[in-house]
């Protein structure tokens, strides 16, 4: 049998669940997961790829279903009716090591930067009458709060407020600029305990 790094990695892991799920005593997963989270943080320190293992997994696009507890569905569930204040993302709901779970949590993270970024934009009676407004009517009140706030952030940056593609992207390039800036620091005052 001639496996690669990857497969075997793969196959290990694969194993080491499966026995914990069906151990002599009752069902161990939960305990290797836990393990698996520790022996990563380790191995990323040790190989010094941090930043390239969390862009893998801000990459992919199931990361979200990641939070400790959270029944995926439930968030589809809620309509969307008005913008709402970001909640500071907390690294004990993603996982257990501290480095692990700030990887999965980035997604959340990112998205919260994007609507601080955007309720910026909106000054305070606009975005008041808009929350208010919005909470009965229809979302037809988000989309044009986000028009107002994105035509206020091409003019603080000197773009065509008209030109939406690049107005979008250079948004979006600001609030991951704020993102990789925080999460800096946020890694910096890790490494250095």
């Amino acid at each position: 049998m001639n496996l690669n790094a990857n497969s075997r990695l793969e196959c290990l892991v694969d194993a080491g669940f499966a026995a914990a799920q069906k151990h002599p005593k009752g069902d161990r997963s939960a305990h290797f997961v836990v393990l698996f989270d520790f022996w990563l943080a380790s191995v990323m320190k040790e190989l010094d790829v941090i930043g390239p293992f969390w862009e893998e997994l801000l990459d992919s696009s199931y990361i979200d279903d990641f939070k400790l507890g959270k029944d995926p569905m439930e968030e589809d569930k809620k309509p969307l009716r008005y913008i709402e204040y970001p909640k500071e993302v907390r690294l004990g709901d993603y996982g257990f090591h501290e480095l692990v779970a700030y990887g999965l949590a980035r997604s959340a993270i990112l998205d919260g930067e994007k609507r601080r970024l955007l309720l910026e934009h909106l000054t305070a009676g606009r975005d008041h009458r808009i929350r208010q407004a919005s909470r009965s009517g229809p979302s037809t009140e988000i989309h044009e709060a986000m028009h107002i706030a994105y035509r206020r952030f091409a003019r603080s940056k000197g773009l065509n407020p008209d030109d939406y593609n690049t107005v979008a992207k250079a948004f979006s390039d600001e609030a991951r600029r704020r993102f990789q800036k925080k999460e800096q620091n946020w890694l910096r005052s890790v490494q250095s305990e």
